[in-house]
């Protein structure tokens, strides 16, 4: 059986700022459970199967069981039932309240967070199975139990049409149904069975390959299955531009940063993992073309409708095109291709400290792993436990809750200069997640300071001892130096970027557009207008 283990850490290679406090991970024991237990598991598993396009979280049952058993809280109290017109009295409100708390005092850790599921998201998952293929440490690093639990999740949330959805309640899209196709057959599923058949009809009946997203363009082009001229340009040399220059990438959104830092890499290496007889199938079996046929300048831009959330700007295709005929070729060839040596260096340089100040956690899954959403679940929950005004029957999940929020407060900034890795002070900040990450948000810290301040006005017997003022003086200097200039707070650290930035390369030709296309129309309709009855049919016709 599964077991979710908490705040633990004994692997040399695995480090902690405060002991492991909120690290979440499940191990296999193959000789867990008794036979009633392990009975219970696959009814749960079969009725969640059976209920899939229905219900699409699996609510962390296993989690719920295990909890269950063992703390061995009584959750006998009796239901209120208030019939139609009936008036609600306070007893009743307060035995709601009770029971909730009750039940959610079941689900906490012993470190005072709340595990959960830091799931969703369906484009994730892929990434990782596509990384450990292209180095060949599938099976050293996924055990067969957990790559059996990795095809029934794929499996349970493809949907009805045989495709995935960018999230477990999305429709098919292009992006994630060709990633989870890929991520099924490196892991040995085969092309023939019915689940395989459907989705592979839907890849081929919506395009082909060549209409993923770019996301999705990048890690098929490392895995060898697509080609590196099919990408639009990613080029690592803007990391050796001026910072004052507003396409500096160390003026990019630090979520973006960090994920454009891998991606441009790649890129810059024109990086191919082995090319084997699963490449070569997976190859054949995509798109709707022989492969040395396609067309890929054709392929850079092409997306899938149900994935175009919004269209190219015609300035950014004009940018791309340009990178692409012409600085490219320029960059491979010396003597620039010293530039695209010293970018791909100080690149790689910024990976590093990444890795090194997150303890390889890195700032989200997309670019690296993560680890959950603890300190952020742990501040609402409570805030939502002092709004019952029953603090006094639930002091020990307040206390642990307390001592979690207290243990995931950043305490050092990052090392090195901050300037130079495009970074600002994060001490007396709080994370998404916990401490280890080191990535401070702006509004998990304003939750978690409001959270610690009420704590700090109850009664220590009860919530345990405050937290110490000059740790909560770093926190209110931290938030104060995140600031913008207009009043605003952003995520993580100031904006660095400007406004107009946005403006003139997203929507400027769309804004010039729509002034032509209403003067157009408004001059159209104006003649329109003018048009004796009999001939305005024709107009409309015409149109």
């Amino acid at each position: 059986m599964w077991k979710l283990k908490l705040s633990e850490g004994n692997e040399p290679w695995v480090t902690s700022l405060n002991n492991h406090v909120g690290r979440q991970y499940w191990e296999f024991d193959k000789n867990g459970g008794t036979l009633e237990e392990r009975c219970h598991v696959e009814n749960i598993r079969q009725h969640f199967y059976e209920n899939r396009f229905h219900v699409k979280h699996s609510s962390d049952l296993l989690l719920r069981l295990q909890f269950e058993k063992e703390k061995k809280v009584d959750m006998k109290l009796g239901k209120v039932k208030i019939e139609s017109e009936e008036e609600i009295s306070e007893e009743a409100v307060k035995t709601t309240l009770r029971r909730a708390l009750r039940f959610y005092s079941t689900l906490q850790a012993e470190d005072g967070h709340w595990p959960a599921d830091y799931g969703g998201p369906l484009f994730l998952l892929p990434g990782l199975v596509i990384c450990l293929y292209i180095m060949g440490v599938v099976n050293a690093v996924l055990s067969e139990e957990h790559q059996k639990e990795i095809l029934r999740y794929l499996y349970n949330h493809q949907n009805v049409d045989g495709g995935w959805g960018l999230h477990i309640e999305g429709h098919s899209t292009m992006f994630c149904t060709a990633l989870n196709y890929v991520t099924l057959r490196l892991l040995g599923e085969d092309i023939n069975d019915e689940a395989m058949e459907k989705a592979r009809k839907w890849i081929l009946e919506h395009g082909g390959l060549t209409f993923i997203p770019s996301w999705g363009k990048l890690w098929l082009s490392a895995l060898g299955v697509y080609e590196w001229s099919g990408n639009n340009p990613l080029p690592p040399e803007l990391w050796l531009l001026p910072y004052f220059l507003p396409i500096h990438p160390g003026r990019m959104w630090c979520h973006c940063r960090m994920v454009y830092l891998a991606m441009s890499y790649l890129y810059g290496t024109r990086y191919v993992g082995p090319i084997n007889s699963t490449i070569l199938s997976l190859r054949r079996e995509l798109y709707t073309c022989p492969y040395h046929h396609i067309d890929w300048d054709l392929a850079r831009n092409q997306c899938a409708k149900e994935d175009l959330y919004y269209p190219h700007p015609l300035v950014q295709d004009i940018l791309w095109e340009g990178l692409h005929k012409f600085a490219e070729p320029l960059l491979m060839q010396w003597p620039f291709s010293k530039l695209r040596k010293r970018a791909l260096s100080i690149v790689m340089e910024h990976i590093h400290f990444e890795d090194e100040n997150t303890n390889y956690i890195c700032i989200g899954p997309v670019n690296k792993g993560y680890n959950g959403s603890q300190l952020w679940d742990v501040s609402f929950g409570v805030q939502a436990i002092l709004s019952t005004n029953l603090p006094e029957e639930y002091s020990l999940m307040l206390k642990n809750a307390h001592h979690f929020i207290k243990a995931s407060q950043v305490r050092e900034d990052s090392s090195g200069d901050l300037t130079k890795w495009y970074r600002q002070s994060c001490r007396g900040g709080w994370p998404f997640s916990t401490v280890d990450n080191g990535w401070i948000v702006s509004d998990c810290t304003a939750e978690a300071l409001k959270t610690a301040v009420l704590l700090s006005q109850m009664p220590s017997g009860i919530v345990g001892e405050a937290i110490a003022p000059h740790k909560l003086w770093d926190a209110v200097d931290l938030l104060l130096s995140l600031q913008n200039s207009n009043g605003g707070f952003a995520s993580y650290e100031l904006t660095r970027s400007y406004a107009w930035l946005e403006v003139w390369l997203v929507g400027s030709v769309l804004h010039i557009w729509n002034m032509v296309w209403d003067k157009w129309a408004n001059c159209w309709w104006q003649d329109l207008r003018k048009l004796p009855k009999h001939q305005k049919g024709l107009s409309f016709s015409i149109i």
